[in-house]
């Protein structure tokens, strides 16, 4: 805050109004003074203060000046803002500080009425004046003599004297919240007696809270205990409010030993008398609060800048000395630093060798010839030195050792001086007729000292550790060559592995190898930085105490880790999924601070389907056998039965064993596809005559279910390069297998059309039939072996749809089923009629 600030800050706190002039201009007024008159504070400041009052005082006013204070207050009639005038009393004072600047505090002169109606009623109070009116006023005289308010205070109480007969009288003022003694006449009464019967019930109830004065004839009748006042020398008591502003800032106290010695007119001509100078014991117990307050704030202000002095001084000594890397640069600049800040004529540093004790650095700021400074300061140096010897050697121990306080030189000049451990001595000389060194400045000094005795050390300690760095680099560099390379190694092996290797820290991605990203579709730099759930699809299992695969139970933190290898279900970037095999290995040790893992990823979605597809073969060819087997084992049991029927009964095996051998060859024949071992013998046909064939071969099981084969081909041919009996068996499978599943009494419809794909020439062959329709799980194995379950009067071995898929792929065809509500099933083959090769 700013003088200026400050002084107006003052200038508000106080409630009088007041002025503040310099060579009669208006240089700054409180609010109260802007209330009182109506003036705005930026018109009044280009004002002077003759030009607030009435033409025929202005030469009196304009003579007022620092050197001509008059000793009583003035009279004066105020120009209000709004074309009023007021008679008012202004007191003049100096302004503590300075050479330029008086006080004028206004008391207007309707005051003394306004105040009168809060301590009596108006007649009493006008009968007071009118008996006494020489009297009430002579006292403003008295007090026109006086300065300070202890005097005006003390001519208060012998002008009292004159009319009030009293043995004891005092004068309390309010000061932090609670009255205090200010002066006293008569009978010394003890202090702290009267400050508690200050704070008593009744001077709070009857003086302070209702704001009016009052008398007791006989202290006899108050409790002696609450009232805390010596009833030695009290026996009647007149107690009056000094009111300033609608609060008590101060009680007049008359006492006398005897009693019934006060009446009701010494009470009122009191009041009176109090009332007539109130405003004057007002201005100058807020001149004398105000002028303490800015005494204080100046003495607060000197501690606060000396004290930012010194801290910026040891800021500054502290950065240069931790900043730099050569303390010899910074030496001279730390001392001329030091020289301000103690305000010294000399301010020198001399160190020392560690090893043998000789003088290593001199550096000097002020007064004085480096070259002579041990001759020069001989005996100090010496003195402290000692200290240090004196002392047992603590292990990093910068505690500066003093001579004792400031030491005088033998010319009369003062000095403090610090060893600074083994390494130097700190000396601060300041000339014989300066002031001692104070508590800041010794503060100061030990704390540079201590950094100072910091950075010899680490000087020191810094060209131990260069040493140590050569050696060190060297070191470092061939190790971190060697890192290097292993680390080159590590990464062409982990890119060149066709299994995905990943490494997690807290389950995100911190190295991915390529092979992984092949299998997820992600960039690397897409997936480092994601948690582990960013692939993951939690597999749900619903089998009773199942825990879930171990990639969820980790990721949930559910499970202690130890190395694991378990199967979870991957996402792919296109959203496809698939299943891998994942082996988690622990990096570190359990309860690390954070959680390592390296994991080794490998596909499995071929193996399991597979191995699911394996299951389902078995599965289903078990079942396929176990009904002709079945069957088998009956016939011969109904020939020992009935031996008489033993040729319907062979006839029944010879089917039996026919299905079993077709069965088998189907199997075989189906193996002997998909391994490619299978030649075709190729030749020009026409499919017309292959489906012709077909369906004369299949009428008779169509007859036999209740079957209407339509079949619908082109007029022209359709001619290709195909194998005669492996594309007739092709067709045959189909059209058994639409007879077979479709619902008796219905049709079952044969399409051959040609058709262009990719430029070339298909044809395209079309079985619908009116079975029941399938689900998305049998569409997708339909071409599966034994996929789908057999009926009891069907002829097809479970191979057929697996040969015809087999056969139409050896000739580069391509065969899909369908299966929509309210629409037959389909099995749509393609075969191209000119293959590549």
């Amino acid at each position: 805050m700013t003088a200026p600030n400050i002084l107006q800050s003052l200038l508000d706190a106080i409630d009088a109004p007041v002025l503040v002039l310099e060579a009669g201009q208006i240089v700054a007024a409180n609010d109260a003074f802007l209330q009182e008159t109506g003036y705005i504070l930026d018109d009044l400041l280009t004002k002077k203060i003759s030009d607030l009052v009435v033409p025929d005082q202005r030469a009196r006013i304009d003579r007022l000046s620092p050197e001509n204070i008059p000793a009583a207050p003035i009279s004066m009639t105020l120009l209000l803002r709004n074309d009023l005038a007021c008679d008012v009393t202004c007191s003049v004072r100096g302004l503590p500080g300075s050479s330029t600047n008086i006080l004028l505090t206004l008391m207007p002169a309707t005051m003394t009425g306004m105040v009168s109606e809060a301590y009596a009623n108006p007649e009493t109070s006008n009968g007071v004046l009118a008996d006494h009116p020489s009297v009430v006023r002579g006292i403003t005289t008295t007090l026109e003599e006086q300065r300070s308010l202890s005097e005006m205070l003390d001519g208060l109480l012998r002008y009292l004297a004159r009319y009030v007969v009293y043995t004891s009288a005092n004068v309390c003022l309010l000061e932090e919240g609670r009255y205090v003694l200010a002066t006293l006449h008569g009978d010394m009464l003890k202090v702290n007696s009267v400050s508690q019967f200050m704070a008593s019930d009744i001077v709070t109830e009857r003086v302070v809270n209702d704001k009016s004065p009052l008398f007791i004839q006989n202290m006899d009748s108050l409790d002696h205990q609450g009232s805390g006042m010596d009833l030695n020398y009290v026996s009647s008591w007149v107690a009056v409010p000094i009111i300033n502003h609608n609060m008590v800032i101060g009680i007049v106290n008359l006492v006398h030993r005897e009693r019934n010695r006060f009446s009701t007119s010494d009470m009122e001509l009191t009041a009176a008398i109090v009332n007539q100078v109130t405003q004057t014991l007002a201005n100058a117990w807020l001149y004398e609060r105000a002028k303490y307050e800015l005494q204080e704030r100046e003495k607060a202000q000197d501690v606060l800048l000396d004290t930012l002095i010194k801290t910026d001084a040891l800021y500054q000594i502290a950065r240069l000395l931790m900043q730099t890397e050569n303390l010899d640069s910074v030496l001279n600049e730390v001392l001329h630093i030091l020289d301000l800040s103690l305000e010294t004529e000399t301010v020198f540093l001399l160190t020392f060798e560690t090893v043998n004790g000789e003088i290593k650095r001199r550096y000097l700021h002020g007064v004085g010839n480096p070259d002579r400074l041990e001759r020069e300061y001989a005996g100090l140096l010496a003195q402290t030195i000692a200290s240090v010897d004196d002392q047992e050697p603590k292990e990093a121990q910068y505690t500066v050792q003093y001579t004792s306080d400031s030491q005088q030189l033998p010319d009369g000049r003062k000095a403090i001086a610090g060893a600074i451990k083994q390494y130097g001595v700190l000396v601060a000389v300041r000339p014989a007729d300066a002031p001692d060194f104070s508590a800041e400045d010794y503060d100061l000094f030990d704390a540079s000292t201590s950094q100072l005795a910091i950075s010899l050390e680490n000087a020191n300690l810094y060209a131990q550790m260069r040493q140590s760095n050569i050696r060190l680099e060297h070191l470092v560099d061939k190790h971190v060559r060697d890192l290097r390379l292993e680390r080159q190694k590590l990464r062409a092996i982990l890119d060149a592995t066709g299994e995905g290797i990943f490494y997690i820290e807290d389950f995100r991605f911190e190295y991915v190898n390529p092979a992984l990203c092949r299998m997820v579709g992600y960039l690397a730099t897409e997936l480092i930085g994601q948690k582990l759930d960013f692939i993951h699809i939690p597999i749900e299992d619903n089998r009773p105490n199942a825990t879930g695969d171990v990639f969820t139970n980790l990721l949930s933190g559910t499970m202690n880790f130890s190395d694991h290898n378990d199967v979870a279900r991957l996402r792919r970037k296109d959203g496809s999924e698939f299943y891998a095999n994942i082996t988690f290995t622990l990096v570190g040790g359990p309860g690390a601070e954070r959680m390592r893992m390296v994991g080794v990823v490998r596909d499995v979605s071929r193996q399991l389907a597979l191995q699911e597809q394996r299951m389902r073969f078995i599965t289903n060819a078990a079942h396929e056998l176990r009904t002709p087997l079945t069957s088998f084992a009956l016939r011969l049991h109904m020939i020992r039965k009935q031996p008489e029927r033993m040729h319907h009964h062979l006839d029944s095996l010879e089917r039996v064993s026919g299905y079993m051998k077709d069965l088998v060859e189907d199997m075989l024949a189906l193996t002997r596809y998909e391994k490619g071992s299978m030649e075709l013998v190729r030749g020009t046909l026409d499919l017309r005559d292959i489906i012709r064939s077909t369906v004369d071969s299949v009428m008779l099981f169509a007859q036999e279910r209740g079957i209407t084969l339509h079949v619908d081909m082109p007029d022209r041919p359709v001619k290709g390069q195909f194998d005669a009996e492996r594309m007739g068996k092709m067709v045959e499978k189909l059209m058994t297998n639409a007879i077979s599943f479709s619902q008796r009494q219905t049709e079952v419809r044969l399409i051959l059309d040609v058709v262009e794909m990719t430029g070339l020439k298909h044809a395209r062959i079309t079985l619908e039939d009116t079975g029941d329709p399938m689900d998305s799980h049998t569409l997708e194995t339909i071409f599966e072996p034994f996929s789908r379950p057999g009926l009891g009067d069907q002829v097809d071995t479970g191979m057929g749809l697996a040969l015809a898929y087999a056969i139409a792929r050896l000739h580069g065809g391509i065969m899909v089923a369908s299966s929509l509500p309210n629409q037959p099933n389909r099995i749509v083959t393609t075969l191209p009629l000119n293959p590549q090769n």
